[in-house]
């Protein structure tokens, strides 16, 4: 049976890359959310960008990953859904979403203290790896810190934790 996985995790803690070796292993395909919205909307951003600009566009783009989702899960493949789940809020959402539907779903939560993440996110700025999609500023990054909820035991039937404090950063 299909499945879908939900990487969650705060910023800097490895979720791209976990979701890009996640989806290899399974043979999944995956979705995220930093290239859709870089492709489709940040051409356009208003300047400054704001919180509720990003949020809207943000939705757009899961409500659509979510709907071509359905397409793949009913063809078999897994999904990966790399869209951040760092409010509990879009948690219960999404999962309220896929709860009537056959398929089984898994939280990857994704887990490293603040400074390593704040350190690979500055490194991260100046190397642009591949998959780099923008620079993410002290301010974002303390923006995005103090809406981040971690993930309780009670979210989800399916959860797995992954300290990624030790990982190589991308």
């Amino acid at each position: 049976m299909a499945a879908i996985h939900m990487i969650c995790g705060p910023v800097g803690v490895g979720k791209t890359t976990y979701a890009i070796a996640l989806a290899q292993e399974l043979g999944a395909v995956r979705f995220s959310i930093d290239d859709w919205l870089s492709e489709l909307f940040f051409p356009d951003q208003p300047d400054p960008l704001t919180y509720d600009w990003a949020v809207a566009r943000a939705r757009r783009c899961e409500t659509r990953s979510l709907a071509v989702s359905q397409d793949i899960l009913a063809a078999g493949r897994d999904v990966i859904w790399d869209m951040g789940f760092m409010e509990r809020d879009q948690r219960a959402r999404v999962l309220g979403q896929v709860a009537d539907t056959p398929y089984g779903v898994r939280l990857h939560v994704l887990e490293a203290p603040a400074d390593v993440r704040r350190a690979r996110v500055a490194q991260r700025n100046i190397n642009k790896p591949d998959g780099y999609v923008m620079d993410v500023t002290d301010e974002i990054f303390d923006f995005m810190e103090n809406r981040s909820a971690a993930v309780s035991d009670d979210e989800a039937a399916d959860i797995v934790r992954i300290d990624t404090s030790l990982a190589e950063p991308s």
